[in-house]
């Protein structure tokens, strides 16, 4: 049953590996980019919003994923001053996160849920 995880996992990371390496000219990113395992972190909160309203449970989602990659994009530029994103849109909160991919981050996080709660 995890296979699936497993495959969602691997083809991420080979994915944000390569494009890491672009952007800092050889360096790769301390795996902070491992946002996307958070279906790990459903175990933990997951039981305590399991009964919430779905879009209640969407909007938790999406910005709990926001506040990820402000924190990541955060700290990568600190360390490294680069940044995998930079976003420049009108919805861009400091070039680290674009307010209107909030319905986006909702859906991966509706995604990881069903993929947390039946594999």
């Amino acid at each position: 049953m995890c296979i699936i995880r497993d495959i969602l996992y691997k083809s991420q990371e080979t994915f944000l590996k390569k494009s890491s390496k672009n952007i800092t000219g050889g360096i790769l990113f301390l795996d902070v980019l491992y946002l996307w395992k958070s279906t790990l972190l459903f175990h933990f909160f997951f039981p305590v919003i399991q009964d919430w309203f779905i879009l209640f449970r969407l909007l938790f989602y999406g910005l709990i994923i926001l506040l990820a990659e402000y924190i990541y994009g955060f700290i990568l530029k600190t360390i490294i001053s680069k940044c995998p994103w930079h976003y420049s849109s009108k919805f861009s909160v400091n070039g680290l996160i674009r307010l209107d991919y909030l319905p986006i981050w909702m859906l991966v996080g509706w995604i990881l849920e069903i993929v947390y709660i039946n594999f």
